[in-house]
């Protein structure tokens, strides 16, 4: 499927939006695409509520933020395609093993492409579930089957699996079920990974509890309560032959919508002996090694979809119940009620629950439902009255249509995009309110990781919005704004609201990898009027780019538009309406300003000429060349003729405060750089104005010259201060301007940890070792490396 660059303006991106009556491309959960998955990495994380955004452990690496869930969903004549992280919306985690340590692998990005049949098709003969990904729950998790991947080994009477002698899978006989063998490294929704893999085997209350389906969320211990709201269960997952996934609860009556909602049961029970089914205590036959078992048979269930004999050889004889291999151990230690003289209920009479189940040998029942009015087949999901996990869990053994579903590795070209969430989001409103003052809060879900500006107009005419507030920086993924107070407000009191992204953190784009997001700007063109203008415009563009039309009004020819001006050259450039109809106005862009900041370290305006007079007995430095910039005549004559002098102002009395705040913007109390020692060390958390310019305007090029002495070693400039060009010395100062240790870091990487000046001459790189001298060759050799290219220099 072929995508262009990315390009979010104020409007949402034309999607082509599925019907009500498409439950497979509308069911998917995206209310809270935008999302970082976040995981619990232990317990400690859990009890603080301190989640995290990237981890590592095991074959679970994940070095950036990633966007949780769908993001993305597609569909051609024939099938369904979504894009997964295949991790959460809730805080996953976190896992623990058997034996109380840390599961050994934590959960990763697995950008998983699967696709669903439209059209489920319903064989006679059924093809068993196979390990590993069945399906997907609406949230994005993968759906695997009720068995562990491992089983009996009757030669050496054990379960083989990961610590068993030989280490393989077993006989494939008497297969482990999972909830049961593994639900203790499960975590508080019910899921672990295998691999990096995050899956769900059962219930699933987390993505329940998003759905509203009868599940609260106890953050205090990271645990899901059932909590029945007399409401039929929303879909929660789609398995691989295109049939549905629902919650536990249905409709009474499987064809009657008004026959009340109860939690549907089960088509299978232990073979405990009860219903007449074969009691696995009493022994019936003897193992290899001559011990007595109950495990002689297999259930019906197996030998009509398979074709084994339910009658089994020693060789095949499962181990003794007992306490480590419970009634349950086992997918076979379950029998299918139809076999026991029970009855599939159909709506006919009242439900009687010592004779009646719901659910076919397969965990489907024929039934409407609020998404399928006229009937479907359907998954539903098995849970006890406590909400435990009930066998068969979501899928029985088999599937009961035909699965053909897939994990392909590509989206067709020809696919048509319903949805496209994670970092393409765009801000949907979630709530408009006022605080006590009158003041208007609004809150948009938008894409965590961006930086917003807010804008609003009076009259929704083309090119009346203003900005209201700029560089906003969503919590998580909701974006809040508080307008003025009512008396601060002028008239007209009427006003709308738009949110648009303009910056975006680094995220991993595995999965994502034709994104391209490319802060577009926003312009007004006036275009004549006469001859009439079309009703509605093809194709827009400013110069040669594409530009997405946010507003238009035919009447007055004003067309707002967005688009990327990233490769525009200096000049004027034209809009054109299908190629043909231009702009009287022009988009302008300017040649960039290259910046130099000049820091006199410890030096008080007292001292200086421009500030000062002379008096006898006072020494003031003189500046020339600064007072040439200042004043035409080179004389100071007061009020400067041309450029600018601050005559108010608060600074720090030292340097490092000094540095510290230019650099941040912040005062000492806030970045915490109180005086120039050791221990004060700008905060790595401190955003900085190089790491702003990197992220909004790549194209500078960024250099700092002379001291840093704001700590963190001789990576400090980098990793602290956002320089990736560094030239100097560590310290507050120098004891020696002919002897001192030069540092130097160039684009990013460190070159030198720290020669001495006279090495360095000695080698040719400098005529001279007087500090000063050798920072301004610096200045000067990186300047004119950069050509035209613009630069900020400090």
């Amino acid at each position: 499927m072929k995508r262009k660059t990315f390009r979010l303006a104020a409007l949402s991106l034309a999607l082509c939006l599925p019907s009500p009556g498409e439950p497979l491309l509308s069911s998917w959960f995206t209310e809270l695409s935008g999302r970082y998955a976040r995981i619990y990495p232990d317990n400690a994380a859990m009890v603080s509520g301190s989640s995290v955004t990237t981890w590592s452990r095991g074959q679970g690496n994940q070095v950036q933020p990633v966007y949780a869930g769908v993001t993305e969903v597609s569909s051609t004549e024939t099938d369904v395609y979504i894009r997964t992280s295949n991790l959460g919306f809730h805080v996953m985690g976190p896992w623990y093993a058997a034996n109380g340590n840390l599961f050994p692998n934590y959960p990763a990005n697995r950008a998983e492409i699967y696709r669903f049949p439209k059209i489920p098709d319903i064989p006679s003969s059924k093809t068993p579930t196979g390990l590993g990904v069945i399906g997907y729950m609406v949230d994005g998790i993968a759906l695997f089957d009720s068995r562990d991947a491992f089983s009996y080994d009757a030669s050496e009477e054990v379960d083989d699996g990961p610590r068993a002698p030989t280490q393989v899978q077993g006989d494939g006989v008497w297969n482990r079920d999972a909830y049961v063998n593994e639900g203790v490294t499960f975590d508080g929704a019910l899921a672990h990974q295998a691999g990096s893999n995050h899956h769900y085997h059962a219930n699933a209350p987390a993505i329940r509890h998003f759905l509203g389906d009868s599940v609260d969320y106890v953050a205090s211990s990271n645990t899901y309560v059932e909590s029945p709201n007399g409401t039929h269960s929303p879909i929660m997952g789609w398995f691989r032959d295109g049939l549905p996934l629902y919650g536990p609860y249905g409709y009474s009556s499987p064809m009657n919508p008004d026959s009340g909602v109860r939690r549907m049961v089960s088509g299978y029970q232990p073979r405990d002996g009860s219903n007449g089914s074969a009691d696995l205590a009493v022994s019936s036959g003897n193992m290899l090694s001559g011990t007595a078992t109950g495990r002689t048979s297999l259930p019906l269930w197996v030998s009509r979809n398979s074709g084994r004999d339910s009658s089994l050889t020693a060789a095949e004889y499962g181990p003794p119940v007992s306490g480590n291999f419970p009634i349950g151990h086992y997918l076979e230690d379950y029998g299918y009620k139809g076999d026991l003289g029970l009855t599939l209920y159909q709506g006919r009479g009242n439900f009687d629950s010592d004779r009646h189940f719901d659910l076919n040998e397969y965990n489907v029942r024929y039934c409407v439902t609020p998404d399928y009015p006229d009937g479907t087949w359907a998954y539903f999901t098995n849970i006890s009255s406590e909400g435990t996990p009930v066998f068969p869990y979501n899928i029985g053994r088999y599937y009961f249509g035909s699965p053909e579903g897939s994990s392909p590795t590509t989206v067709p070209d020809s696919a048509v995009v319903h949805f496209e969430g994670g970092p393409r989001k765009s801000p949907i409103i979630a709530s408009v309110d006022h605080a006590a003052s009158g003041a208007l809060v609004l809150e948009w879900s938008v894409v965590e990781g961006g930086r917003y500006v807010v804008e609003s107009t009076t009259s929704l005419a083309v090119g009346s919005w203003v900005a209201e507030a700029l560089n906003q920086q969503p919590e998580g993924e909701m974006l809040s704004y508080r307008s003025g107070d009512p008396s601060e407000v002028s008239s007209p009191r009427k006003r709308f609201f738009r949110s648009r992204l303009t910056e975006l953190e680094p995220f991993d784009t595995n999965g994502l990898e034709d994104f391209d997001f490319t802060p577009s700007v926003v312009h007004v063109f006036q275009f004549p009027v006469s001859p009439p203008l079309p009703a509605n415009i093809g194709v827009l563009t400013v110069g040669e780019a594409g530009a997405e039309v946010i507003a238009y009004d035919p009447s007055t020819g004003l067309v707002e538009a967005s688009f990327d001006d990233s490769d525009f050259q200096e000049g004027e450039y034209l809009a054109r309406i299908n190629g043909s109809l231009a702009s009287l106005n022009t988009y302008r862009v300017a040649g960039a300003n290259n910046v130099l900041l000049l820091i006199l370290d410890d030096w008080g305006i007292d001292a200086s000429e421009l500030y000062n007079t002379r008096r006898p007995g006072i020494q003031l430095a003189t500046m020339p060349n600064l007072r040439t910039l200042l004043y035409s005549s080179g004389e100071i004559t007061g009020t400067p003729d041309a450029g600018l002098l601050f005559t108010r102002g608060y600074a720090q009395p030292i340097c490092s405060p000094t540095r510290a705040t230019i650099l941040t913007g912040r005062q000492t109390y806030q970045h915490g750089v109180g005086n120039p020692s050791p221990d004060n060390i700008l905060p790595a958390s401190e955003e900085t104005f190089p790491e702003i310019i990197s992220r909004a305007a790549p194209a500078y090029g960024l250099a700092s010259f002379g001291k840093w002495h704001l700590g963190s070693g001789n990576t400090g400039p980098r990793e602290r201060g956002g320089w990736p060009n560094f030239s100097g010395t560590l310290q507050g100062g120098v004891q020696d301007y002919n002897s001192w240790n030069r540092v130097k870091i160039e684009e990013g990487a460190l070159v030198d940890p720290g020669t001495a000046i006279t090495t360095l001459v000695a080698d040719g790189l400098y005529s001279s070792p007087y500090a000063t001298s050798v920072q301004v060759d610096e200045a000067v050799s990186f300047v004119e490396g950069r050509g035209s290219s613009p630069w900020v220099l400090w």
